[in-house]
């Protein structure tokens, strides 16, 4: 009994000694993810990360290989160039800048905003090249955040009047976001009782500021010979116009159109 006894201790032994050593933490930890949006369609990420060298030695960064996912899909990769050491037993922080582009058009714009308030998640992540002295190693990272979707500038009539044979029409443009949005152009053709009145472009580039308002004018004549039949229609409340148009953001080009009839402008 009593040699059995040791002997089972002995394995004991043996197997705690072969017993496999502990992986050493990832030297890399995430520290968060900063999104700003650029425009209607691409927004800038930051990816903050810390990198703990437990060596004896300095390690040296090289690049960063990024790839954005959004939403599931991915929407941007680049590789960053980082130059940086981490000192002996130290540790340092790390941005690495990653721009994303999910909406290249307006219906992808509107799909999101079709997702209401629901934040969309955003994951940056890749490897960074890290020179550790004893070999160059691609050590991954990931960090994981969400951003709110933009939504469409809102275009309405303010204005849509006749005085004096001249019909006069305001498009009010609304940004809802809470950055500027550019707008390259806005063009309009107007006609009344299926007669053109007015048609201009009204050239950019300029920025609607965050929760602003711009407002875009076109004015144009009837012909004076009509003006009997305009003036009965109009207290039949049957001078109807017509407003086709487009509203151009650069990457997003909206149709612009609204009927209904005139007002009186004095």
């Amino acid at each position: 009994m009593r040699i059995r006894l040791l002997s089972l201790v002995g394995l004991g032994a043996v197997a705690c000694a072969s017993a496999p050593p502990r992986p050493p933490a990832a030297p890399v930890r995430s520290l968060g993810l900063a999104v700003r949006p650029l425009d209607l369609g691409r927004f800038e990420l930051r990816a903050k990360v810390a990198i703990d060298n437990d060596t004896a030695l300095p390690w040296k960064l090289q690049a960063a290989m990024a790839q954005v996912t959004v939403d599931g899909v991915i929407s941007g990769s680049d590789t960053v160039t980082l130059a940086k050491t981490v000192p002996p037993h130290g540790t340092l922080e790390v941005e690495i800048p990653a721009d994303a582009e999910p909406l290249r058009d307006a219906r992808a714009l509107r799909d999101w905003e079709a997702k209401g308030e629901r934040q969309i998640p955003v994951v940056v992540g890749g490897a960074i090249q890290i020179d550790e002295g004893s070999g160059i190693h691609d050590r991954p990272f990931s960090a994981v955040g969400s951003l709110k979707p933009p939504r469409l500038p809102a275009v309405t009539v303010a204005e849509a009047a006749i005085a004096a044979q001249t019909a006069t029409f305001v498009l009010a443009v609304r940004n809802p976001n809470a950055f500027p949005v550019a707008v390259r152009a806005i063009s309009c053709h107007a006609s009344v009782a299926g007669r053109e009145v007015a048609e201009g472009v009204a050239q950019g580039p300029h920025e609607i500021p965050a929760g602003g308002v711009a407002r875009y004018r076109w004015s144009g004549g009837l012909p004076a010979s009509g003006a009997a039949a305009d003036a009965q229609r109009m207290a039949q409340g049957r001078l109807d116009y017509r407003l086709e148009g487009e509203l151009d953001l650069g990457r997003l080009q909206l149709p612009l159109r609204f009927d209904g009839p005139l007002q009186s402008g004095g």
